[in-house]
């Protein structure tokens, strides 16, 4: 058997390439809510989604990419989405999936604040 078939290889070593950051062993951890353009133009490019890179935290950083991607990794998946809340996953489902006037059906016992959406 080799290392890249074993789970415990594929948990901590999964998602992640440590030539993305300084030859770092582990995985960093970033704290930071903003990200440094080099110029306006490529903070402008970035915010329309016309270059790859960080700009906000609560749209995405290296350290929640690193489990994303992980969590693709162990559920042999294409990708993984990872939230900073459980109504923050519910507000996505639902915002993808529901169109203007649709209608919701759902049993008493979802998540009592999903209630709130409507």
């Amino acid at each position: 058997m080799t290392n890249e078939n074993r789970i415990e290889t594929t948990l901590i070593h999964g998602g992640y390439s440590s030539k993305e950051f300084s030859d770092s062993l582990s995985p960093p951890i970033f704290q930071s809510s903003t990200y440094v353009f080099d110029t306006a133009e490529q903070g402008e490019m970035r915010f329309r989604g016309e270059e790859k890179g960080f700009i906000y935290s609560r749209l995405g950083n290296p350290t929640v990419r690193i489990l994303e991607e992980r969590m693709a990794v162990l559920e042999k998946g294409e990708a993984a989405l990872a939230f900073g809340s459980g109504m923050a996953a519910v507000s996505a489902v639902l915002f993808h999936l529901i169109k203007s006037e649709s209608h919701i059906l759902c049993s008493r016992g979802v998540y009592g604040c999903t209630f709130g959406l409507r």
